[in-house]
């Protein structure tokens, strides 16, 4: 493995690169004897031990100069398969229909874990397990619970759709370079069932975005400012009253199943 090549900043390479670390990562994502789809193979250390492990690796990296380095690397390994592309690109579908059951292992770059999280939502059901290095604050904000000021949109959808568990915390000297944050493993595991029964999915999300448009208004001023609904203030206040929701309530004080509750009333009074 060569770590020689400079690290471009704005594609948010941080290598995990200490080898008890990479072990670790290994362990906790729990692949042995599986197929796994790697996010941002970089420099191919975490490749390396997954290759050892592991039935077929899918290598995804986005930088040429590294899809050469493991192209060169594992030429000959036919455990290891270089993809190229960015993972918000990959149609995880057709990958899935051709390797199977898929567990996805990643080093997700920081300036885009949002919309990786969201990209893995939305393709659930294409994969048994997410296993993702992400920053220590973004690891609170997925487990955080209601009335915390880190509970949020990703906060509820990561919660609603998967099992989540906590992993190990690595300070940024294991990284090269560095990065300015400790960095932590998550492992999320799709439901076969959601904790709570949603009637319409897509609304459900549109409605949670919308009330955590502006973190620090209620809800009740969230949605009279969202497009998407055409009530007026009191019958959006009649709704929150039958959802068992108060007036002066914020977004951030909201259950999973309050926020249920909420849409169900939405979708029955045809705002959808």
């Amino acid at each position: 493995m060569d770590n020689s090549i400079k690290k471009i900043k704005k594609l948010g390479q941080n290598f995990l690169q200490d080898q008890q670390a990479l072990q670790q990562v290994v362990e906790f994502a729990r692949v042995d004897g599986k197929n796994v789809l790697e996010i941002g193979a970089g420099s191919g250390f975490l490749t390396n031990l997954l290759s050892e492990q592991c039935r077929r690796v899918l290598a995804l990296e986005v930088d040429q100069r590294f899809i050469r380095l493991l192209q060169k690397d594992f030429a000959g390994n036919e455990k290891v398969d270089i993809l190229a592309g960015s993972i918000l690109r990959l149609n995880l579908e057709e990958l899935s229909m051709r390797f199977g059951s898929l567990e996805v292992v990643g080093n997700l770059p920081y300036y885009l874990t949002s919309k990786i999280i969201l990209y893995l939502i939305d393709n659930r059901d294409y994969f048994a397990s997410a296993t993702i290095m992400v920053q220590d604050e973004v690891a609170r904000r997925l487990a955080s619970p209601p009335g915390n000021k880190s509970y949020g949109r990703l906060s509820i959808l990561v919660q609603l759709f998967f099992g989540l568990q906590t992993g190990p915390t690595f300070p940024p000297s294991y990284f090269s370079p560095p990065p300015r944050v400790n960095s932590t493993l998550v492992r999320m595991i799709p439901y076969s069932q959601m904790p709570v029964e949603i009637v319409d999915i897509n609304f459900f999300q549109k409605v949670v975005k919308a009330a955590f448009s502006q973190r620090r208004k209620k809800l009740l001023n969230n949605l009279l400012a969202c497009p998407l609904f055409t009530l007026n203030r009191q019958e959006l206040l009649s709704l929150l009253e039958e959802s068992d929701i108060g007036e002066n309530q914020r977004a951030e004080e909201l259950t999973i199943a309050e926020f249920a509750r909420l849409t169900e009333k939405l979708t029955a009074f045809n705002c959808v």
